[in-house]
């Protein structure tokens, strides 16, 4: 078996510590497993049985789409989908590991151990709070990068606000702190302020009288699933397998509110620790639902 896998040119410690415990662990040193390095040409991916591709930046993304050509198997390690409560405490300790692309390559499993998930939720500290069940207000989660991966966030986000409009609620469009709206005009934020739309800034701090929260993906569905606040993505995150309908409008009229405790359990297995990575326990997982999710 032979493995490919690509570095980023700036090989910064965090996803060089990620790809090497992922490609040392024991199996594949058992296996005399050949690992060689993508260079940006690509001739090493024609040959490969599996490539492991770490964050997902356009060159990745180029490196995938020739992976799916030759229908070579992909593991996307990248940041963690589910985050610390405090987003200015780095999270160091785990690494967002799925088939195919992020969160692309999932299988829900409601009979997962809840394990994993009460480790995880001790190491980031996570207080789970009991759906709300009222609220007036709609919160619309801004994401960056306008198309990312055929998601057309542009687009998306302004059918979102339209049809908040049309509910009548007051609409707050959540911007991040760190990045703001960077492909938000002004002309179209003065459109959405005639339509009862307030600029914020920070989910943590417009969380309160929430009806529901509208995503475009991002890690930012399961914070609001943690709070209790009914949330819908128009695109694949973790939070879809909550999700009962792909229609926005039939959302708003009844923000989906289901029982929550499997999907906890599940969801911790989508990310791992660097010394997880090493022992083998994440490509243990990966082999038992590959031949459900890998995309041929």
């Amino acid at each position: 078996m032979k493995i490919a896998c690509y570095y980023p040119v700036k090989k910064h410690e965090r996803a060089k510590l990620a790809l090497d415990s992922f490609i040392s662990n024991p199996v594949f040193k058992k296996d005399k497993i050949v690992i060689e390095q993508i260079e940006d040409d690509f001739k090493m991916i024609k040959d490969a049985d599996l490539c492991v591709i770490i964050t997902w930046k356009k060159l990745q993304r180029q490196i995938a789409m020739a992976c799916n050509s030759r229908k070579i198997p992909i593991v996307a390690i990248f940041n963690p989908p589910i985050r610390r409560p405090d987003y200015t405490i780095p999270c160091i300790e785990y690494f967002g590991v799925f088939w195919n692309r992020p969160y692309g390559g999932i299988l829900v499993d409601n009979k997962l151990s809840n394990k994993r998930w009460k480790r995880l939720r001790k190491a980031y500290n996570i207080r789970i709070k009991p759906w709300r069940k009222k609220g007036d207000d709609i919160l619309i989660v801004h994401q960056p990068y306008p198309n990312f991966w055929g998601n057309r966030r542009r687009d998306f986000f302004q059918e979102a606000v339209e049809a908040s409009f049309k509910t009548g609620r007051k609409i707050k469009f959540c911007l991040r702190p760190d990045r703001g709206g960077n492909y938000l005009s002004d002309e179209v934020r003065e459109r959405w302020k005639s339509m009862n739309c307030e600029i914020v800034y920070g989910i943590q701090d417009n969380m309160d009288n929430i009806y529901c929260a509208i995503t475009a993906g991002g890690t930012s569905g399961s914070k609001l699933i943690f709070n209790g606040v009914p949330t819908f993505s128009n695109d694949e995150s973790l939070i879809r397998p909550l999700m009962t309908t792909d229609n926005l409008d039939e959302f708003l009229e009844n923000p989906q509110m289901p029982v929550r405790e499997k999907w906890f359990n599940w969801a911790a297995y989508q990310q791992w620790t660097s010394e997880e990575m090493a022992k083998g326990l994440t490509w243990d997982y990966l082999k038992k639902i590959k031949d459900q999710v890998v995309r041929r």
